[in-house]
């Protein structure tokens, strides 16, 4: 007996253990702890100016490598490699780049080689496509509707707090450096923390080959955790929902890329994300600014260090505030959007006028790397002026990816709106190092960000303002309301739905199938009759039948029964339950005799009032109650229905539009 409480309690372990694992934010915290371990360092590396070299221009060219190398495989490899292997397998591949990119920094301190170190950033700017489509696949598709916005500051905090962490590092390591570039102890710090590092007669040796083609030796922390990241379709939300869909049948690298071209010829139709392509061209274009004629032309060394950590915790900060805003319950979403809108360009404007002021202030003093923290009177506003760069940009990006969480209703159509982000916010970020590294007057690339980021926002208000309500529930007395994503959702309540016909909106499962029955009623069979008038009132009198006569009562025994126990709904309430089949076995009684005369409930030929009994339906059979013995008519015509080539085609869930085509 103790052997088997012991084994009852190691199966209850195993159990939470897969629960959690298959949380949505279990695995927030797992992409988040990811880019904390790769990103997050290189975004310390890049605070400090110029990469913490004296010459920045290697960096920034470096910097157009990695952005233009993100911008051609975003879009074009990634997706079909994703679609084909998830994301664990994109986080794989593009995790262990890091390492090499910082390692390319270290030999730059010693050989100034600085083909290598843009070499290493057009390579790092492949795995980073792999890394951020997977990441941003994951944050904006795995929670429920109303719980992204907070799902994005939780990643923006611990991501973030990598590139904190960094710069603290760095600026403990030079706290006493007076001199340019950082110190070999840093860029080895940072490799430990990325990926690997071997210390050699005293002093950071390059890991060259070794650490560009194996994985023999220690691996990255955040590449290790890329193992612990769940399909989609096996993580379960608070409501019992799947993140996305089982995966399509494996068509190759060829026929999914095609599929991918087709994907984006379709994003490029949808009018709501074109209009959404010049903010998301910003998203990176503020950096070389802020981090090469901001803080690396004006701070000492150990300031710029300082500035850097802050800068990342601003995004911290950020991250939570406009997280909290877009996920306000007391707000629909469409409202939740405009207020975003509102709060982003308001401190937009203020905080690039004060940098207006500062840039003004700062090319009359004529000096360079002058500025430190033990000057605190004139260091102050400069660091707070810094401070907000990093919150705005938090503002910026967390806003464009909720956007994105709202557009898209698959982790699928997640991963190519990810894509087209990172296409373009590379792209704009590559130019934007161009023209740093041509030494554009600091004056003149502040007024270009302005006047981006205004006239991209201004483009963006009408897919802010076309932003749809959440998918709504039904409530117990046949009301309606929008799903505000509560902490406990009311689980006997099941969630439906809604169709976006090009910005006409229809919600309601039985509505949603009259509608597209009708609209393209010559395809296939016509599931609805419109000319005979006799057909049409046996059709409405069947879809009556079921509405009335059926649907209640399946739902109950298929809730308590099925969804209750396979959900982790709680237990079943025999009680409802057997209530549930004792007021539904008359009925069907009645679906005899109406099958006895006809073939279908509305005739000899089958209409959506059949289809109607499918998605419970189909399940009466597992609740383990006997319906068909004595009613040979209603058997007859269930097995019709159930093995309708349709219903068995989607019944396991619809793959992708593409699958279908």
């Amino acid at each position: 007996m103790s052997t088997e409480i012991s084994d009852d309690r190691a199966g209850g372990s195993r159990s939470t253990i897969a629960e959690v694992w298959r949380s949505p934010w279990t695995q927030i915290i797992l992409i988040s702890l990811i880019c904390f371990c790769c990103p997050g360092m290189y975004n310390a590396i890049g605070g400090l100016g110029g990469s913490g070299q004296l010459d920045s221009t290697v960096a920034a060219n470096a910097t157009v490598a990695l952005l233009a190398a993100t911008a051609a495989s975003a879009l074009t490899v990634v997706p079909p490699i994703f679609d084909m292997f998830g994301p664990r397998t994109c986080l794989l591949l593009g995790g262990w780049c890091y390492p090499l990119y910082s390692g390319s920094l270290l030999c730059y301190n010693h050989t100034h080689n600085s083909a290598f170190v843009i070499a290493s950033g057009a390579i790092l700017g492949i795995g980073a496509s792999f890394l951020w489509v997977a990441q941003g696949a994951i944050m904006v598709s795995y929670p429920l509707p109303d719980q992204k916005g907070r799902a994005i500051a939780m990643f923006w905090v611990i991501f973030n707090l990598g590139g904190g962490i960094g710069s603290f590092i760095s600026f403990a390591l030079n706290f006493h450096s007076k001199g340019g570039t950082v110190t070999d102890g840093t860029y080895a710090a940072f490799m430990v923390i990325m990926g690997e590092s071997r210390l050699r007669g005293g002093r950071a040796c390059l890991l060259t080959y070794h650490v560009f083609s194996t994985t023999i030796f220690i691996p990255a922390v955040g590449w290790l955790l890329s193992v612990l990241i769940a399909p989609p379709h096996k993580v379960i939300r608070q409501d019992g929902t799947l993140a996305g869909p089982p995966p399509a049948e494996k068509m190759g690298f060829s026929a999914s890329f095609h599929r991918e071209v087709k994907n984006f010829v379709t994003s490029m139709g949808n009018w709501r994300i074109i209009l959404l392509i010049p903010a998301f061209f910003c998203a990176n274009f503020f950096y070389s600014y802020q981090q090469n004629n901001v803080n690396g032309n004006v701070f000492t060394l150990r300031t710029r260090s300082l500035n850097g950590a802050m800068y990342w915790i601003a995004q911290m900060f950020g991250g939570l505030l406009i997280g909290f805003l877009l996920d306000l319950k007391w707000l629909t979403r469409p409202q939740r959007a405009l207020l975003g809108y509102v709060f982003v360009f308001v401190t937009g404007f203020a905080i690039w006028g004060g940098g207006l002021a500062f840039q003004r202030w700062a090319d009359k003093t004529g000096k360079k790397q002058w500025l430190d923290f033990s000057d605190t009177k004139t260091f102050i506003g400069p660091f707070w002026l810094y401070f907000f760069y990093g919150a705005f940009d938090a503002f910026w990006q967390s806003f464009c990816y909720w956007l994105m969480a709202s557009l898209a209703p698959t982790p699928q159509a997640a991963a190519k709106f990810v894509g087209l982000y990172k296409t373009f916010q590379a792209a704009g970020g590559a130019v934007a190092w161009r023209i740093n590294a041509l030494h554009y007057p600091a004056i003149t690339q502040l007024k270009i960000n302005w006047a981006l980021f205004g006239s991209a926002l201004v483009i963006a208000l009408p897919t802010v303002l076309a932003i749809t309500p959440s998918p709504v529930i039904a409530s117990v007395d046949g009301t309606f309301e929008e799903n505000r994503g509560e902490e406990e959702p009311r689980k006997t309540q099941p969630q439906f739905s809604f169709q976006d016909d090009d910005g006409f909106i229809v919600y309601e499962s039985r509505a949603i199938c009259r509608y597209i029955a009708t609209k393209w009623a010559d395809r296939g069979a016509p599931l609805i009759p419109l000319k005979d008038v006799k057909a049409i009132a046996l059709f409405e009198q069947a879809a009556s039948v079921e509405v009335s006569n059926f649907d209640p009562y399946a739902v109950k025994a298929v809730f308590e029964k099925v969804f209750k126990p396979t959900r982790g709904w709680g237990q079943t309430n025999e009680v409802v339950f057997e209530e549930a089949v004792k007021a539904l076995q008359p009925k069907l009684d009645v679906y005899e005799t109406i099958l006895s005369k006809s073939k279908y409930l509305a005739g000899d030929e089958p209409t959506l009032a059949d289809f109607f009994h499918l998605p419970f339906g189909s399940a009466l059979p597992a609740t383990g109650v006997d319906f068909f013995t004595g009613r040979p008519n209603f058997t007859r015509w269930f097995h019709d229905i159930t093995n309708w080539p349709s219903w068995i085609a989607v019944k396991d869930g619809v793959v992708s539009k593409a699958s279908y085509d």
